[in-house]
């Protein structure tokens, strides 16, 4: 059986090459083609207001407006007082419905594209009569996504503006954030101008919405928090609840052996902070949800909209960040002593000037 082939009909209106597009032609896009481009934009356009409007709303529901003032005076370092003309405030406590917003001094950026903001920890969120627990400075570099993170000593002895000599975590009672913002940057010759303060609370509840945090712990920190928490774990790697990691944060001078004092606390703190960020930066779309609902009813920051927006739009790009922490004062700049009968690091005179030059080279390079 032949097969039959069909017949080509000739269109004397249409030339033969018509099919082929002639170079320089530009092809106009179909009905459905414009619709599609249009709802793409429009799509992206929704998803960025979304973002806008999200970080617009975590702005002003955590935003903690405390006012900043210009310096009038130069700062000068007083000298060391002498002990036997000095007498020690012990009884610091405040009313505990007062919040004590001292003004932030106004200090301009080092490096613009190099933002610090002061982690603070401390058993109530708002100030209170409550010391700071934890004083950390994030810096962030913008162009390269690296963080570092340097720890304050809390039992630093430094001068206090209207307040003599004093625990450098007595600043947080004192005045507020405020007031350990400008005596950090005063001492350390930094220009930190925000923060972000969370509680025990708060800080137990951020590490169980993203699922606890993985960390190695010794085999002696495995068996401090197996006696004193709910924990039952050993040395390695191990993920802790929220309970467990603010147990581990805080575990105190002597209570290990050989360790030297609150170094090796503060180390503890910053495994514990790198792990939640790195854990955040890993999280499911559910968990990042959880994180930010905890994070509006915790935490209290003084970060503008604008720089909420920008940092959001940074952590999206980015997978991961090299974080590195080191304690403050360094090694070699500092020793344990007693003044007005309490126990205090001493930073030596050259020790002050020696920590400014290696925080510059730490942040800045």
């Amino acid at each position: 059986m032949n097969e039959r082939r069909p017949i080509k009909k000739n269109n004397p209106q249409k030339p033969a090459n018509s099919s082929k597009a002639k170079e320089g032609d530009v092809k106009k896009p179909s009905g459905k083609g414009k619709k599609a481009t249009k709802w793409a934009i429009l799509s992206v356009l929704f998803i960025v207001l979304l973002i806008v409007v999200g970080c617009l709303t975590i702005y002003y529901i955590l935003y903690d407006g405390i006012p900043f003032v210009e310096r009038i005076e130069p700062y000068v370092r007083p000298a060391f007082p002498d002990e036997d003309d000095f007498s020690v405030d012990y009884d610091i406590s405040t009313d505990e419905n007062t919040v004590l917003k001292t003004p932030i001094f106004l200090e301009k950026p080092i490096d613009e594209n190099i933002i610090n903001i002061l982690l603070v920890g401390c058993d109530s969120a708002d100030g209170g009569s409550s010391r700071s627990d934890t004083m950390m400075m994030l810096s962030y570099d913008k162009r390269s996504g690296r963080i570092v993170l340097n720890s304050f000593l809390r039992d630093s002895f430094v001068p206090i503006k209207d307040h003599n000599w004093n625990r450098l975590n007595a600043t947080y009672t004192y005045g507020g954030v405020g007031l350990t913002i400008n005596t950090i940057n005063e001492v350390y010759g930094l220009d930190i101008q925000y923060f972000v303060s969370v509680d025990f609370e708060g800080f137990e509840s951020i590490i169980d919405s993203i699922g606890g945090v993985t960390l190695t712990i010794t085999e002696a920190e495995a068996k401090y928090l197996n006696k004193y928490s709910h924990a039952e774990v050993s040395a390695g790697e191990v993920k802790l609840d929220g309970a467990t990691a603010l147990e581990y944060a805080r575990i105190r001078t002597g209570i290990i052996a050989s360790e030297s004092g609150d170094f090796n606390r503060t180390n503890r703190q910053r495994k514990v902070i790198t792990s939640v960020i790195n854990q955040a930066l890993n999280a499911e779309n559910k968990e990042v949800l959880s994180l930010l609902k905890t994070c509006l009813n915790y935490v209290r920051t003084n970060l503008g909209a604008k720089t909420i927006i920008d940092l959001a739009s940074d952590f999206l790009d980015m997978n991961n960040f090299d974080i590195t922490g080191y304690p403050i004062p360094a090694e070699g700049t500092w020793k344990y002593d007693e003044f007005g009968k309490m126990s205090i690091i001493k930073i030596t005179d050259e020790g002050f000037d020696e920590n400014i030059e290696i925080l510059r080279q730490r942040i800045y390079g």
